[in-house]
């Protein structure tokens, strides 16, 4: 169900297209589209205006854990439980393959992947794909925020490619890092943490 922000209506008939958790929601760029990421696998798109499922990013084996759209709301890409990064044009969802020298010329509206050439830096010595939870790059694509297992925030320049790319680690959580964000200015860098319910504001 989608609500107006200021009024807390329901904005939009109840979908209920899939039966697993939902893992990750984000609106396109001009608010046209929305995408639904779930532990079913599947990325579902839905037109927001006319109320309806578009189309259905498909092709992942495991659960999906980040999507983020390109400035023109017309290209998604997804990471899985099982390392992959896929691509789709939407809003039919049709997978398509993207070249490293194509992928040099997108320009990501966010960037919350954890998989990529633009981010192999951020995973540390005897990682696995679970390791690191979340990224977020700042809007003026500058610094890179990471959270992971061991309960750090870290940041990066952008792109932080290579391996173990040089960083800065901040301590405050007990637990695992759920989810950084940064505040729509780059003023500061919200954390949330997992098992310790905390969230933090870290000024920059």
């Amino acid at each position: 169900v989608m609500f107006h922000a200021g009024s807390l209506e329901a904005a939009s008939p109840q979908f209920r297209h899939r039966k697993e958790k939902i893992s990750d929601i984000k609106f396109s760029p001009d608010g046209k589209y929305i995408a639904v990421g779930s532990h079913d696998n599947f990325v579902d798109v839905y037109n927001v205006f006319k109320m309806k499922r578009t189309g259905t990013c498909r092709g992942s084996s495991s659960y999906i854990t980040h999507i983020d759209w390109d400035v023109s709301g017309r290209l998604l890409q997804t990471n899985s439980g099982a390392k992959e990064r896929l691509f789709y044009e939407v809003p039919r969802c049709k997978r398509v393959n993207i070249s490293r020298s194509e992928l040099e010329r997108i320009t990501w509206a966010t960037w919350t992947s954890v998989l990529g050439p633009e981010v192999d830096g951020v995973w540390p010595w005897y990682s696995d794909v679970t390791d690191v939870n979340t990224t977020c790059l700042s809007a003026d694509k500058s610094l890179l925020a990471t959270g992971d297992d061991n309960g750090l925030v870290k940041l990066f320049n952008y792109p932080a490619t290579g391996k173990h790319a040089i960083c800065k680690k901040y301590v405050g959580h007990s637990s695992h890092v759920a989810n950084v964000r940064w505040t729509y200015d780059d003023t500061y860098l919200v954390s949330a943490g997992g098992m310790d319910t905390a969230i933090m504001v870290w000024q920059r």
